[in-house]
């Protein structure tokens, strides 16, 4: 729960008991009729002034109210002292987990931040005992109110958490900026990954922010270059080339370095000394990306990256989990039969349980938010300064956009005649689109910037090209991805194979469209994002 949220109800308590007493929610215990079952332990999460407790109680539903605000709680008490209240805020449910078959929770999951969204859906579904039934109602946000958080939360995305951690949704309601949802535990987990992730970012002892930076590079592989991963056909894991979780380090710890900010109880790191050699300040991150893109001929990146890598070999990919069983291996000497990209295996794979891997795949931007927030706070206990907010700045800062990149295509183009990528028109003047929104993938490969009217693109927006319009445009794509080949033949090969898993050379047939709508469609199903093109 968010803290200022909470600090927030215990000011105003009186007043929004007196907003809330006589408002009496219908529609919810209209539900709670037909999926409670009577006589059995019933919770009240979020019980406020214990309005709701006190009606579940005498409808035959023996409730205990649960909520972290004391001052909400002594009115709730002095109310009905016949009833019984507990401190308690999500997602630290622990001391009732499997404890009630019943679980009320009405205006609570919109004051819950977003990095902490997923440990809330496992912390509501473990209260829960299987079979169990829950009510969940929560309001469209507008950032704060009276001081207190508003998220605004889907109810499509929390339903399908509560699906891909364990639940069934029995139902799915909106009524205006309001959404009504009634999950059943299932009698089987499905959240041996997603627990495992949240196991190794909360619970984990950590000397260094290595565990983060392992489990934030497996989360961006898993969304922008999945294809460079393989499915290892005799055993239940995927292998994921060290060699680019390597990269991706350097991306997270080159505008730390520079910026002289702790990341270890060590002196140092093991690859600070590669890093501070790089003839490089804090603000030329195009520069590094540049780099590291063509970094088989840079000795010094070259090096960097092999003790980087060494560093995630001997550090969390053999102590996360606890060390004693570790959820990762490394493994190396696998031939082309295995593992197709040698180039890419060259210093060895990571192999992630495929059950960690999927959820990885399908949650990786709700970990990252809890993750980015854990590491910034565990910088400023390292550096023993209260600049959060700064470290928070740093350790999210992205090299992956690259303002090179779009020049290069203006200037391309600049003078020629082409036309627009989405309706064919006759262009002047154009604008670069991303193709897969940057809000949603944040990509900037070659074949996901493309020309297209100013005015076209301002009404696509954040929208996802719908698969019919990518089947029906897909010749004028392919016209823009064979200039990009021929102009950057190198870097257009390196891309397309880690972004959509097609050569070059197939990008331009019918696999590199159908890779292309996949790869799109995965975006939309696992990201969001309304899908543009249909009309």
């Amino acid at each position: 729960m968010d803290n200022n949220t909470v600090d927030a109800y215990n000011k105003l308590a009186t007043t929004f008991a007196k907003k809330h007493q006589n408002v009496t929610p219908t529609r919810l215990y209209e539900l709670t009729k037909v999926f409670f079952k009577k006589d059995l332990p019933t919770a009240d999460l979020g019980c406020g002034i214990g309005r709701d407790t006190f009606w579940l109680s005498s409808n035959g539903f023996p409730t205990v109210g649960y909520d972290p605000s004391h001052g909400m709680l002594e009115i709730a008490k002095k109310a009905h002292p016949e009833l019984t209240f507990k401190e308690l805020a999500l997602p630290d449910t622990e001391i009732i987990s499997g404890a009630y078959d019943n679980i009320f929770c009405c205006a609570v999951l919109m004051h819950i931040p977003r990095e902490q969204i997923v440990t809330c859906v496992i912390s509501l579904l473990n209260a829960l005992k299987p079979k169990g039934h829950m009510i969940l109602s929560f309001r469209a946000g507008n950032g704060e109110e009276d001081g207190r958080l508003f998220e605004t939360y889907h109810p499509g995305q929390i339903a399908q958490l509560f699906e891909s951690l364990g639940g069934k949704v029995l139902l799915i309601e909106q009524d205006g900026i309001w959404s009504n949802l009634v999950i059943e535990k299932s009698d089987l987990s499905k959240r041996e990954g997603i627990q495992q992730i949240q196991d190794i970012i909360s619970r984990d002892k950590k000397i260094a922010t290595y565990k983060f930076a392992l489990i934030r590079a497996l989360c961006e592989i898993s969304r922008y270059e999945s294809h460079v991963v393989t499915w290892y056909r005799d055993g239940d894991m995927v292998l994921v080339p060290i060699k680019r979780l390597a990269v991706r380090w350097v991306h997270y710890y080159f505008p730390l370095v520079k910026s002289s900010v702790r990341q270890t109880t060590s002196e140092r790191m093991a690859f600070e000394e590669q890093m501070l050699d790089l003839e490089l300040k804090p603000s030329e991150i195009a520069l590094l990306k540049e780099r590291l893109e063509n970094y088989e001929s840079d000795r010094a990146i070259k090096n960097l990256i092999k003790k980087v890598a060494h560093t995630i070999k001997v550090g969390p990919v053999k102590y996360a989990g606890g060390g004693s069983s570790p959820v990762f291996n490394f493994v190396t000497g696998l031939d082309a039969s295995v593992y197709r990209e040698m180039r890419e295996s060259e210093l060895g794979m990571v192999t992630v349980p495929i059950t960690l891997w999927r959820d990885i795949s399908a949650f990786s931007h709700w970990i990252e938010d809890s993750l980015s927030i854990q590491w910034a706070q565990l910088t400023e206990k390292m550096n023993r300064s209260g600049n959060f907010a700064s470290y928070l700045d740093l350790i999210t800062k992205s090299v992956q956009e690259d303002v090179r990149t779009t020049y290069e295509i203006r200037k391309l183009f600049k003078g020629k005649k082409i036309e627009c990528v989405w309706t064919g028109k006759k262009l002047d003047e154009f604008a670069v689109d991303h193709m897969i929104p940057w809000t949603l993938w944040r990509n900037n490969d070659l074949w996901n910037l493309l020309p297209a009217d100013p005015k076209v693109n301002g009404r696509k927006s954040d929208g996802i090209p719908s698969g019919e319009l990518i089947v029906k445009r897909f010749d004028t794509i392919k016209w823009y991805w064979e200039e990009y080949a021929e102009r950057f033949p190198e870097l257009f090969e390196r891309q397309i194979v880690r972004g959509l898993g097609v050569s070059a050379a197939n990008a331009f047939t019918n696999e590199g469209k159908d890779a292309l709508v996949h790869t799109i469609s995965r975006v939309s199903l696992v990201q969001g994002g309304w899908i543009w093109g249909n009309g």
